[in-house]
């Protein structure tokens, strides 16, 4: 994993690990289909400057269409089978759900532009109106220090 990789990934627990902000992720991706790992990837791309390039932008898009029906997929199944299946196989399909979501999250970081000359803004490209909103949310909270980075 890159150091922007595991930087990412480390953003997106902590903002798991904060209560309020997990069900609100959680509710986004079921009331509104939000792609949680995107959103959280502008968030944290936005926090960190991160730049991208028409390149990158068209690599996200590719990348939220292989990824985000398949950890949707994978979600579907796990919530579906939760009362169904032993403990051990539920906490596998919840594992691979994880994966699905760390390699997506990896695969953005790949993304990242070192060329600023050539910035655009990506969230206003391929995030939803919805995602818009709770991002901006997401980043008042983070910037009033309830999550540092």
């Amino acid at each position: 994993m890159s150091a922007l990789s595991e930087s990412f990934w480390n953003f997106c627990l902590r903002t798991w690990s904060d209560k309020a902000l997990s069900e609100r992720l959680i509710n986004a991706s079921i009331t509104e289909h939000a792609d949680v790992v995107l959103l959280l990837f502008s968030v944290w791309s936005k926090q960190q400057h991160h730049s991208f390039n028409l390149e990158g932008i068209q690599r996200i898009e590719e990348l939220t269409a292989t990824y985000r029906p398949l950890v949707e997929a994978y979600r579907s199944l796990r919530r579906q089978s939760k009362s169904v299946v032993v403990d051990p196989l539920y906490q596998a399909q919840k594992h691979l759900e994880l994966k699905a979501e760390q390699c997506y999250a990896n695969e953005l970081c790949g993304c990242i532009s070192a060329d600023r000359s050539s910035a655009l803004n990506f969230e206003a490209i391929v995030l939803t109106t919805q995602e818009l909103a709770l991002a901006r949310h997401l980043t008042q909270v983070i910037d009033s220090e309830r999550l540092k980075p």
